[in-house]
């Protein structure tokens, strides 16, 4: 009888992992950063800044998703103020 190729097992039937497939093929993807201050003031920048757009991006869809009324307020380094508000009755302070 012939077995299927999707068996995990191998030739033997025991459970045992056939040599070469305990360790599964490794898909490339983002890997992982360690989280602490970036000492490259320019790479630093281009971070925030992307970050920024992806925190903002992610703060409308849930406001639109949910129906949630959602408010961000980001400082950068220097100071400058980012923003956003999901509701029209929300008025802004900041100038």
């Amino acid at each position: 009888m012939c077995r299927s190729s999707s068996s995990s097992s191998s030739g033997g039937g025991d459970g045992v992992l056939g040599e070469g497939e305990e360790t599964r093929k490794k898909i490339m993807g983002r890997g992982r950063i360690e989280i602490k201050k970036i000492e490259n003031a320019s790479s630093r920048q281009v971070t925030f800044s992307k970050r920024r757009t992806g925190l903002m991006k992610k703060a409308k869809e849930l406001a639109i998703l949910c129906d949630a009324e959602v408010g961000v307020i980001i400082f950068s380094s220097t100071g400058k103020l980012y923003e956003f508000a999901s509701s029209r009755y929300v008025q802004t302070i900041f100038p």
